[in-house]
């Protein structure tokens, strides 16, 4: 599944093994992504505070900072972060910890490419249908506004004592611009 939207979904990658950020990286970047990848947790914390990234994968156990840790950050910074926790030593209790945090996916190592892709694609998928929503909500409201003026234009004419001229005047006007 190539990912390549018109509005590209940048993504922060974050695991204390080189391996998978390397790999990670390198895939998403090649699926459309827009990545940036980190090893220590901190300064990967010190990017988004810099720069909010629409996704976060990151590994759970790390040793600067565990993943619940960075999550607990970032969501001071943003709630809506979609973020993705990645882990070799997948439990109960850190996958409970992941729902109450209100992680997007939690995934256990070792992965496929293809399944980690699909998650992602998923995230990528929810966040643009989101994009779209907040885009058309602001349409709406931009539409009601237009509306609201010209029936408040509409009242002030039919006040006037030759409203059918002064009426004339305002749709001539309106269909030149």
């Amino acid at each position: 599944m190539k990912y390549n939207p018109a509005e590209p979904v940048s993504v922060l990658v974050v695991d204390d093994e080189i391996y998978i950020v390397d790999m990670l990286t390198s895939y998403l970047v090649e699926h459309g992504y827009i990545v940036e990848g980190y090893t220590n947790p901190l300064e990967a914390l010190e990017r988004y505070r810099q720069k909010t990234f629409d996704l976060i994968v990151t590994d759970l156990k790390m040793d600067e900072m565990s993943g619940t840790e960075l999550v607990d950050q970032i969501r001071q910074k943003n709630a809506d972060t979609l973020i993705i926790i990645m882990t070799g030593f997948a439990s109960i209790q850190s996958a409970i910890r992941a729902i109450q945090q209100e992680v997007y996916d939690y995934l256990q190592k070792p992965f496929k490419l293809a399944e980690i892709n699909a998650v992602i694609g998923r995230a990528a998928e929810k966040l643009l249908l989101q994009r779209e929503n907040e885009a058309l909500h602001r349409r709406i409201d931009q539409m009601l506004a237009d509306i609201t003026l010209l029936y408040d234009v509409s009242n002030i004419l039919y006040q006037v004592p030759a409203y059918e001229t002064a009426m004339d005047m305002v749709l001539d006007t309106l269909s030149e611009g």
